[in-house]
């Protein structure tokens, strides 16, 4: 199967095998949802630019989402209620899918991404306190070789893997996220 992906096929590729956790004490918990859409005749997703705060993830591109808080039933509704305080995705409107494996951070998170799905495209709208913009990428640019790209991480440069989409450099947890989920579509299409 090629592009689009359907919302089952998605399903069904995250029923393949349960996420892997990674248990560590220390790790502060957070959740981020990739946010899927049908467009144009592609698979799309949600993506924002943190605000340049000054903060270790300010001005970075990342999926919608953030710390778990106390209030939280659980990472999942960490996810959707980030995602709605940060472009107002309707947590009404998410069809929660699956997850994908977690991912450990360098700021010492340990990172849950949820991943979603929208029968129609949303008109986001990012939280100038913490976004400066939302835009949406094709989930199959996540797939094949990456890019490599430099970036400043805390003060230094430094050459990593990524993939740049509509102007922005995808880096990190993000595009390690993305990347996974992309290449688990592709290789259950080559499997059918």
């Amino acid at each position: 199967m090629r592009e689009p992906w359907t919302r089952e096929h998605i399903e069904a590729a995250l029923r393949l095998r349960p996420p892997r956790r990674y248990p560590l004490p220390g790790f502060q918990r957070a959740a981020v949802l990739v946010a899927l859409f049908q467009q144009d005749g592609e698979t799309r997703l949600w993506l924002l630019r943190r605000r340049d705060d000054g903060s270790p993830h300010g001005g970075q591109v990342a999926l919608p989402g953030g710390k778990a808080e106390a209030g939280d039933r659980d990472l999942q509704a960490t996810a959707l209620r980030e995602a709605y305080e940060e472009v107002r995705l309707p947590p009404h409107e998410v069809q929660m899918l699956g997850q994908l494996d977690e991912r450990v951070t360098i700021t010492r998170y340990r990172v849950t991404p949820f991943v979603g799905w929208l029968d129609h495209v949303i008109d986001p709208s990012p939280n100038p306190g913490e976004v400066s913009r939302v835009f949406s990428a094709p989930l199959a640019a996540f797939g094949g070789v990456p890019d490599r790209r430099v970036v400043k991480l805390a003060g230094f440069e430094r050459t990593v893997n990524c993939r740049v989409v509509d102007g922005e450099i995808v880096w990190g947890a993000t595009f390690a996220m993305l990347r996974k989920l992309a290449r688990r579509l592709a290789e259950m299409a080559r499997d059918q």
